[in-house]
């Protein structure tokens, strides 16, 4: 749940960037970012849009792991093509989540890693790793999150739009 406050109307909580009561820009009050294990996928409400289930949090910004950094993470953790296929997310904090589990990234171990060691791993795996590569655009996971999210991506997209019209009047 992402959730904003407007500062020209008494801290009134909004939905949205923009003020619903005076139309001004509101800033950002706190964002909760939840889990669905039973569609292994993001969901920005704690309730899962599509399954109606109840979503694990996982912080306040998630990003999509593509394949190339997820061969990477793979390799770094000691798991090369471990996570091929599967919903990966970065979070905050060395934190990435696999499937709805937590993997934490312990930067101490990694400054003792060798990178030519690393390089010569992500060579080795390249070819593995091109099929995922090549399938980013249409990974199944982004579209279970999009599927899930869809009234938060239209409602964002369709407030940047009115936003720029304004703009340019």
């Amino acid at each position: 749940m992402i959730k904003y406050i407007c500062r020209h109307c008494n801290d009134l909580e909004c939905e949205s960037s923009v003020c619903p009561v005076c139309g001004s820009r509101t800033n950002l009050l706190s964002a909760e970012i939840y889990y669905c294990k039973h569609c292994n996928a993001p969901s920005f409400t704690k309730e899962c849009p599509e399954c109606h289930a109840e979503c694990t949090k996982v912080g306040s910004d998630l990003r999509p792991v593509f394949a190339q950094e997820r061969l990477l993470l793979e390799i770094l953790t000691g798991k090369p093509m471990a996570f091929a296929g599967k919903s990966v997310w970065s979070s905050q904090s060395n934190t990435y989540w696999v499937d709805g589990e937590k993997v934490r990234i312990n930067l101490s171990e990694l400054r003792k890693k060798d990178p030519a060691r690393i390089i010569e791993q992500l060579k080795q795996y390249e070819e593995d790793n091109r099929q995922y590569v090549e399938h980013d655009t249409d990974n199944e996971n982004i579209a279970r999150f999009l599927k899930l999210n869809s009234y938060r991506l239209s409602s964002i997209t369709e407030e940047a739009c009115n936003y720029i019209r304004n703009i340019s009047k």
